[in-house]
């Protein structure tokens, strides 16, 4: 994903008129293997922590979101920004998971 960001980086510098509609089709790509990744790790993860359905649920608006995402390209400058405060939120929220995550195992190692 990195190298597609910097790809697009270099894209946007060229072609700076598409700019917008390539970093909107990224963002897209990003929530959907965001949200294929969540829902991943919520099913394996199951059994070993309460609120893994939380993380379901994440993922499967983030997957959502990206369809949504990938079909209008018409508006992508405020569809660009909204995908990027979609992005932190999601990001936001995956860390909440990892850090509830990282507590219960600090206390499954202590006891």
């Amino acid at each position: 994903m990195g190298v597609l960001f910097v790809l697009a980086g270099l894209w946007a510098l060229v072609h700076p008129h598409n700019a917008f509609a390539t970093l909107s089709a990224l963002i897209g790509f990003f929530l959907l293997f965001k949200g294929i990744f969540d829902i991943t790790v919520a099913i394996l993860a199951k059994g070993q922590f309460d609120v893994w359905w939380l993380q379901l649920t994440t993922g499967i608006v983030e997957i959502l979101l990206a369809f949504w995402a990938s079909g209008s390209f018409r508006r992508s400058v405020s569809l660009l920004v909204v995908y990027v405060g979609i992005v932190a939120l999601t990001r936001g929220i995956t860390e909440l998971f990892l850090a509830f995550k990282l507590k219960k195992l600090r206390r499954i190692a202590a006891a």
